[in-house]
């Protein structure tokens, strides 16, 4: 899918102006390698979360 997604098909699909993502992103590899970043980040703080949450098995108990 990303072989036949142009820029043009990306600013089209969202709110911004063709220069507005090109200020941010040199071409859609770059764009896309972008969206996977956020992505991973957004999935790591969100496994973090919970485990960060939960008592001390350890301390169970004392």
């Amino acid at each position: 899918m990303l072989a036949v997604t142009t820029m043009s098909d990306v600013v089209a699909a969202s709110d911004l102006s063709m220069g507005a993502v090109y200020r941010y992103f040199e071409n859609k590899e770059d764009l896309f390698a972008g969206v996977i970043a956020d992505l991973h980040e957004s999935l790591f703080e969100a496994g973090r979360s919970p485990v960060s949450l939960q008592e001390d098995p350890t301390q169970h108990g004392s």
